[in-house]
């Protein structure tokens, strides 16, 4: 387990939600290097994306498959990093920041802290990775 060091929504237009979660992945990478970061754990709640991420053979799009080999890229500036695959029950805090970003078309930040209105959500998916993840 570990922390939030911080939190972003990005009101984008993609086509699926599986090129959403590789656009997210990019610019989360992207933000850990601009950090400094070193041990990083990216979580996400498409499976295939982080299956192609750890070197399975999964069927992804094109536009997706870019996105993620910039990804695979990027990560050597990083020490440490794992890819999570967590279920859309136990991810609703980055549900709502995403759903968030779509309805105002708005982009956001924040660092050292967690927007107010996820704390609910983040309790919540706390109590639910246990049994989800392995």
């Amino acid at each position: 387990m570990g922390w939030i060091v911080g939190a972003r929504s990005i009101s984008s237009h993609v086509g699926t939600a599986e090129e959403s979660e590789g656009i997210t992945l990019l610019e989360a990478m992207k933000w850990a290097i601009s950090k400094n970061l070193k041990k990083v754990i990216f979580e996400g709640d498409c499976q295939a994306v982080t299956k192609y991420l750890t070197g399975c053979q999964v069927i992804i799009g094109w536009k997706t498959r870019n996105t993620l080999d910039e990804v695979i890229s990027l990560a050597s500036a990083l020490d440490n990093i794992v890819y999570v695959y967590v279920n859309r029950c136990a991810n609703k805090a980055a549900d709502l920041l995403a759903k968030k970003a779509r309805i105002r078309n708005v982009d956001n930040t924040w660092y050292d802290q967690t927007p107010a209105y996820i704390f609910e959500c983040l309790n919540n998916d706390l109590n639910s990775v246990t049994g989800v993840v392995a």
